[in-house]
């Protein structure tokens, strides 16, 4: 790969996916067309950020549709590693974000970040892109990459996506696939949640406890709702506040049947 990126010229964009592509991904492959010459973009289910007990094996890809999408929407080079070409026989280096790795979702995912920092940093090695896109829907690994290309002088613009979400609210996500009619039905209450949050603190609520307790207490009126997490939380460093600052991020996971969902919401003051 990084053979084939000296004889690019232009600009080059880089769209990296686990795979199971849906609008959301599409969204983020219009943006990085406009603004490349060159858009790369790949498929690897990363298995250093999946632990034992999470849906590796499961996660629902389907490569040739995958691959189909990508030629419809102007991608010029798709890269699709195997686990040996990514990480040998095996790895013994790895990159650690630091504390912003085990609080929030990190806490919930031990490893998971070392995992996504550590196949970002070789993603960016071996393509050398100029610009990639990230989500806002994973805030706290949006964050992550923004500070190890920062930390780690890696010379790629990171171009943030805002959150895309269906005609009800839902955030977009592969997982989205598990759900049966029911509790996408469910799901659609996170987004309602969110709303719920917002409202508060337009009108003026700026107590973290308040605002988290009403919904909690709006989610558990829906009996396929658990919630793994709901916190409000600096939206750098992703620790705990206890009052609303100037710039605040909510963020949740729920599990509603077999589909591990989270989102987030800005709450700025």
């Amino acid at each position: 790969m990084k053979d084939l990126r000296r004889k690019l010229s232009g600009t080059v964009a880089l769209v990296p996916t686990l795979g199971g592509l849906h609008n959301g991904h599409i969204f983020h492959l219009k943006v990085a067309k406009k603004k490349s010459d060159v858009l790369i973009a790949s498929i690897f289910l990363n298995p250093l950020q999946f632990s034992a007990t999470e849906d590796l094996n499961s996660y629902p890809i389907d490569e040739k549709k995958d691959l189909k999408i990508f030629k419809k929407n102007g991608v010029d080079i798709a890269f699709l590693p195997d686990t040996v070409e990514m990480y040998g026989k095996g790895i013994s280096t790895i990159v650690n974000p630091g504390k912003i790795a085990t609080v929030s979702e990190g806490k919930y995912r031990p490893g998971h970040f070392i995992g996504v920092a550590t196949v970002v940093v070789k993603l960016f090695n071996l393509i050398q892109p100029h610009i990639a896109t990230f989500g806002q829907k994973d805030a706290q690994q949006l964050q992550i990459i923004k500070n190890i290309t920062q930390d780690l002088s890696l010379n790629v613009k990171i171009i943030e996506i805002p959150t895309i979400r269906d005609e009800n609210g839902l955030a977009l996500s592969t997982r989205n696939q598990y759900l049966n009619k029911a509790e996408r039905k469910s799901a659609c209450e996170i987004y309602k949640s969110l709303n719920m949050a917002k409202k508060l603190v337009d009108n003026k609520e700026f107590k973290t406890k308040i605002i988290t307790e009403n919904i909690r207490d709006f989610l558990k009126l829906d009996n396929l709702i658990s919630i793994e997490y709901l916190e409000i939380v600096d939206p750098t460093t992703f620790t705990s506040i206890n009052i609303l600052g100037k710039k605040n991020l909510l963020v949740i996971a729920v599990h509603i049947g077999k589909a591990r969902l989270i989102d987030n919401i800005i709450l700025n003051t």
